[in-house]
Order: structure tokens, then C-alpha cells, then sequence
């Protein structure tokens, strides 16, 4: 098994990631998927994210990036413990909508699925189940990604738009475009052009993408709706 080989190849001293990414990266994108969460599971279960202070985890990191041949950046993936915790302190139920407005490859949804799945014990629930997650991703391969990850997690239909969540004016929004809960990890350190912070009030505009993205969740969450959001320190 691949993420068996990983694991063992993932020890400090060992550093030759390319061979994995090429062998991954020249298999279809269905088959890359399948082995990325694969891996990842197998290293959220090692116990070598804990005694090679997260060499193992670091390393999974740099080999998504590579499959997917994005920068490697801290906005551009979100570990699993990460999501998965957050899911799970939101407690998601049935019958909520869910968003993520730059949901990568789907980390943040398909973590909230997992505690939804559970829930499921008819077929207007399982109904309710692959109408519960929405996304956008910006970033053409990435929103490819999610999608197909959605596939393989029996959404047949992925509600996953390709495009930027900063685009549309905030006071546009109506009630059918909010959410019970979001979960998010933007990006920041970016910025972005006047004609796309012209889409907030004056008093919420920012050349940070960060806190643009924070209005975005401010005007799309519903009222006594629920917001996990990754952000730095000092960032509030």
C-alpha cells in the first residue's frame, strides 16, 4: 500500500520527494485523490507527527502541494486533525447548509460530511446529506480536486463553484445565499485589486485578503449561525 511505503519513507533523513509526486502526479486525477487522502489518513494515525516533531506531517504537506503543483504555502492546505477538529467542535446536523468560500480540495467539507454521515438513516435524510456542503475555490486544480473528492465521498452532484468569493457585492446577498455554518481557512498576506474591494462597505474595506474574506463570512452567515475560522496570531 502506498501510504504504508510513505510512512516509512517519510524518516528525517530521507528527503527524495520527487519520485513520489511524479509517480502520482502522472496517474489520473481520480486515482491521485484517492491516494492523497489515503496517505493522509495513514499519517494523521502515525505516530510520527508526534515523535519526528511533524516531519511526517510536513512532508505529506509538501507532497499535496507538489501533486498539485501549487505554491507551498500555509493558506493553500489545511491538515486533517485541523479539520476535523473544527467540524467537530462546530457539531454539524442534518438539515444545515455548509460553506467554505476558498475550500481548496475540500478538506473543511468532507470533515463535516464525516460527522453528518452518522446522521443518515433514511433516504430524505441521505437527501438532506448531499444538498449540506457548498464551495468556492478560485484555483483551477485545487477546485477540480474538491470535486472529484466529493465524488468519491458519494456526493454525486458537488455544489462546488470555480471562481473568487471576494467578486460579488456583500449587500447583495439574499437569505438563500447564507449558511447555517462556515468553515474556513483563508488565505492571507494577499491583496487584492479596487474593483474587488469595492464590493464592501467603506468601512470594511481592506487590501488584506484576510479580512475581506472575514466580511464575506460576516454577511453570509445566518443569524445565530456558527463560524470556525483559521486565522493568525494577533490577527483580531
Amino acid at each position: 500500500m502506498i501510504e504504508k511505503y510513505f510512512i516509512k519513507w517519510a524518516a528525517p533523513a530521507r528527503d527524495d520527494l520527487d519520485e513520489i509526486i511524479e509517480y502520482i502526479a502522472q496517474t489520473n486525477i481520480i486515482y491521485a485523490v484517492q491516494v492523497l487522502d489515503k496517505i493522509e489518513a495513514a499519517v494523521m494515525k502515525s505516530s510520527l507527527r508526534i515523535t519526528k516533531n511533524g516531519m511526517c506531517l510536513a512532508k505529506y504537506t509538501r507532497l499535496f502541494c507538489g501533486v498539485c503543483k501549487v505554491p507551498e504555502t500555509p493558506g493553500n492546505y489545511t491538515p486533517r486533525a485541523v479539520t476535523d477538529f473544527m467540524a467537530l467542535m462546530i457539531a454539524p446536523v442534518l438539515g444545515e447548509k455548509i460553506a467554505d468560500f476558498v475550500c481548496g480540495t475540500g478538506g473543511f467539507l468532507i470533515s463535516a460530511l464525516a460527522i453528518l454521515e452518522p446522521q443518515v438513516k433514511t433516504t430524505a435524510q441521505r437527501e438532506q446529506y448531499v444538498n449540506s456542503v457548498y464551495g468556492v475555490e478560485k484555483k483551477a486544480l485545487p477546485y477540480l480536486l474538491c470535486a472529484t473528492n466529493l465524488l468519491l465521498h458519494d456526493i454525486d452532484c458537488p455544489d462546488v463553484m470555480h471562481g473568487n468569493s471576494l467578486e460579488k457585492n456583500v449587500k447583495e446577498y439574499g437569505e438563500k445565499e447564507k449558511f447555517d455554518i462556515i468553515l474556513m481557512n483563508p488565505p492571507y498576506g494577499g491583496s487584492e485589486k479596487d474593483a474587488i474591494k469595492k464590493n464592501f462597505p467603506p468601512e470594511l474595506r481592506s487590501s488584506e485578503t484576510a479580512d475581506l474574506f472575514l466580511s464575506v463570512i460576516m454577511y453570509r452567515l445566518k443569524p445565530n449561525g456558527r463560524a470556525a475560522v483559521v486565522i493568525p496570531d494577533g490577527f483580531l
